[in-house]
């Protein structure tokens, strides 16, 4: 309880309470906030190759969405399915191998399907509000000043361990 309270007293309510002092160091780390450049894009995955290279060929002719699944998936079957994302690079979405550059890829090969990704924008990183992600900031402010405290701890004071009663609790929590 007393760890609580001063953990409360030191680290919690300053970085609750202290906007100015949270804003400053938003403002010195503000690099490690921005979002990182996505990609706009169309995946379509089928559990076939013919379905997958037939939408190939119709997103190259320039056919939308609505165009291919109705062509594509009849008989009350679906043979593709569509993703509209903005993903990263390493984004689980996009197939393996692939590389990112406009237009349609080729059809790559899954473990269990097929997918062809329409590359249609890249969105460049961009900078955020403070007010954007408060909550995000003001967790890593409060590891910043506990890391200070324990800085402050350090320097004030040296740990000396009893190591009798050390070894007597690394023996009970052992059993």
């Amino acid at each position: 309880i007393l760890l609580f309270a001063i953990m409360e007293d030191k680290i919690w309510n300053p970085a609750k309470e202290d906007s100015v002092g949270l804003a400053d160091y938003f403002a010195k780390h503000s690099e490690a906030y921005e979002r990182p450049e996505k990609y706009d894009v169309l995946v379509v995955n089928s559990a076939d190759l013919t379905s997958a290279k037939k939408a190939r060929k119709l997103l190259k002719k320039g056919r939308s969405n609505q165009e291919i699944k109705k062509d594509l998936n009849s008989d009350g079957k679906v043979h593709i399915f569509f993703t509209n994302a903005l993903v990263g690079e390493d984004d689980a979405l996009l197939p393996e191998g692939y590389t990112v550059e406009a237009g349609v890829s080729e059809v790559y090969k899954g473990t269990n399907e097929f997918a062809v990704v329409d590359f249609k924008k890249t969105v460049p990183s961009e900078k955020v509000n403070l007010d954007d992600i408060r909550g995000e900031v003001m967790g890593d402010y409060q590891q910043f000043l506990e890391n200070q405290w324990m800085e402050e701890l350090r320097k004030k004071h040296t740990v000396k361990v009893n190591e009798k009663v050390f070894e007597s609790v690394k023996k009970e929590l052992s059993h």
